[in-house]
């Protein structure tokens, strides 16, 4: 109810743009994918949920197997509702194709509270104290297990640099050198936020935005770009500046059209190796002048 609440404005203001975002360009991006292919993302997204949600599912079947076996004479409606609630959600969100892990976040807290509360009925009502101290010690280890379960994490120091400073760096020189109410034709959506700066109309869902084959008509009504406006905002110099990572010209399939057509109207102001959210080379275009 809360989430119908919530998307209700969404809907009056643009219902095809929100069953866009929502739905349609989910499945749109499994057109490509073969029944092999889907099955094995389906499988390497179950591994991974119970590897990044390892904690939080133990905690939820512990909770769970505790509640049911106390419980279950009587029954509890409301937290079996809860209970379908989240294997629903889990649901849609694993139908999906491709299928992410990180959809699957939003479950988290949902899980908690069904995982507390089986652990706090068996807690409450458990006249030995041994059990309350099994019970204690079981969500002490577990929260203790949370940040060793996810083993060690690399973090690239190549440049002498935290990779938040380096993306501190880029923001500041974009701050330093356009107005402040220049836009950014960026993809990196979180540098423009970084150096306070609005993006270009069009590329607010960062990589996700663009489409190059679609006509201009259809992606203004989705509210993304196409080639046409890409190259049109560089003819333009409607962007105070562009910047542009390895990753993302071959993501997106940027070719050398594009790259030729930003070079006569900007120049390579500055470039980082090692940037970002993909670790890659990242180039900085600000406007050639007149």
């Amino acid at each position: 109810m809360t989430c119908g609440l919530l998307f209700i404005p969404f809907s009056v203001i643009n219902k095809d743009l929100l069953m866009f975002n929502l739905v349609w360009y989910h499945l749109g991006r499994a057109e490509a994918m073969s029944l092999r292919e889907i099955f094995i993302n389906k499988i390497s997204v179950l591994v991974d949920v119970v590897d990044k949600f390892f904690v939080i599912l133990v905690l939820l079947f512990v909770g769970l197997v505790l509640h049911i076996y106390r419980e279950y004479s009587t029954g509890h409606a409301k937290y079996h509702l809860l209970c379908l609630i989240l294997l629903s959600v889990f649901a849609l969100h694993f139908i999906q194709r491709p299928t992410y892990t990180d959809y699957q976040a939003i479950l988290v807290p949902l899980a908690s509270i069904l995982a507390g509360y089986g652990f706090s009925k068996i807690y409450g009502n458990s006249k030995n104290n041994s059990a309350r101290i099994s019970l204690a010690l079981i969500m002490i280890f577990m929260i203790l297990l949370t940040p060793l379960s996810q083993g060690a994490v690399g973090v690239d120091l190549s440049g002498g640099k935290r990779p938040i400073q380096e993306i501190e760096e880029m923001a500041d020189y974009i701050r330093n050198h356009t107005p402040e109410d220049g836009k950014l034709l960026v993809f990196s959506t979180y540098v423009a936020v970084q150096a306070e700066r609005d993006v270009l109309p069009g590329f607010e869902m960062s990589i996700f935005s663009y489409y190059p084959y679609w006509s201009t008509e259809k992606a203004e009504k989705y509210h993304v770009i196409n080639r046409d406006l890409l190259h049109q905002y560089i003819k333009s110099k409607s962007a105070a500046a562009i910047l542009l990572t390895s990753f993302e010209i071959e993501r997106l399939q940027i070719g050398n059209d594009t790259i030729c057509l930003i070079e006569e109207n900007y120049y390579l102001a500055k470039s980082m190796q090692n940037w970002g959210q993909w670790v890659d080379t990242a180039y900085l275009y600000m406007p050639k002048e007149e």
